[in-house]
């Protein structure tokens, strides 16, 4: 576990607190299934994204600042899709080694939001962040027997060398981003390019469009990993109800 997390990519994560009766405004219109604002979008998720990234630290008694979100993003998976379900808004658990054969495993959420300008997606992951740091981004993590890649980087040092910080950047400060085409070409070509079992020369060819990202990932369904009873034992279930009891440390 990595506390004190050294960044290839300076970036700081959002903890900013919205008024809790404002999310309320917007949890209501959806539970109405009524469209929503881009803001009133915005305003949600990063809400959400903060809760649970600040659940998550406060469990590991850990400064969310200083925390990479190692090995926590089935558990943010499951606190997110329990959350938009009550919502009634369209939450897909996704695991990327399940979309990509034999590449880093990372377990995220997409979802579709009816907004006031029509239907849109949305990426939500707020424990992206852990495969930025300098000790997992190095090339030298590159294992290669035979010709044959065996390990690689994490995924951030693809973002790196492809030049996308900027793309990615909104996603680890604020833990979502809408799942725009060159969005979705950045992060999912970060996964594809940690594929394994293949060799250097086909590695180039690991690559996607942001399309058929965007097709892959509504396609696949995971199963989450924790139930909301588990959740709740753990103090982790986030609900309309308790976001007005959750307080900024």
């Amino acid at each position: 576990m990595i506390i004190n997390m050294n960044k290839i990519i300076d970036f700081s994560i959002n903890e900013e607190e919205i008024d809790s009766s404002r999310i309320s405004e917007i949890e209501e219109l959806c539970k109405n299934n009524m469209p929503i604002s881009e803001s009133d979008v915005n305003t949600l998720l990063k809400n959400l994204s903060y809760l649970v990234r600040k659940k998550i630290a406060d469990h590991e008694n850990v400064d969310m600042q200083d925390y990479s979100y190692s090995y926590k993003c089935d558990l943010a998976q499951s606190m997110i899709y329990y959350y938009l379900n009550q919502l009634n808004i369209n939450a897909n658990p996704v695991n990327t080694n399940e979309v990509i054969k034999d590449v880093c495993g990372h377990s995220i959420i997409t979802t579709k939001i009816n907004t006031t300008e029509g239907e849109k997606i949305y990426l939500i992951d707020p424990t992206y962040i852990q495969f930025f740091t300098k000790e997992r981004c190095d090339i030298r993590k590159f294992i290669i027997i035979k010709e044959i890649i065996c390990e690689t980087p994490d995924p951030g040092f693809f973002i790196q060398i492809n030049h996308n910080e900027e793309v990615i950047k909104p996603l680890l400060e604020d833990g979502y981003i809408e799942f725009s085409e060159d969005v979705a070409k950045a992060y999912g070509d970060s996964f594809f390019q940690t594929k394994t079992g293949v060799t250097l020369k086909q590695m180039q060819y690991d690559v996607a469009t942001g399309s058929s990202y965007i097709r892959w990932f509504q396609k696949f369904k995971a199963r989450l990993s924790k139930t909301e009873e588990e959740l709740s034992n753990m103090n982790l279930l986030i609900t309309s109800d308790n976001k007005k009891n959750t307080k900024h440390k």
